[in-house]
């Protein structure tokens, strides 16, 4: 089995309405603050690893349901 480790996390603002957001503007507001909050001398480059997304009711908002896609494009 292959040693895995969670080095940061990171979230984009939620829970009000942002018009001028697109769903893939929260992907990359996330993707940015995890990188930040990555230290203890690991680069950015050496990160192999990914977006990992929790969604409640995207479907009712945004008419997408499964996010995983419009993320991974």
């Amino acid at each position: 089995m292959r040693k895995v480790a969670l080095v940061g996390a990171g979230m984009s603002h939620f829970g009000a309405f942002y018009p001028e957001k697109q769903l893939t503007d929260h992907f990359a507001e996330a993707w940015v603050n995890a990188v930040k909050s990555v230290d203890h001398g690991i680069e950015p480059k050496d990160i192999d690893g990914g977006l990992y997304l929790g969604n409640f009711t995207a479907d009712r908002f945004n008419n997408q349901g499964h996010l995983a896609p419009l993320m991974a494009n």
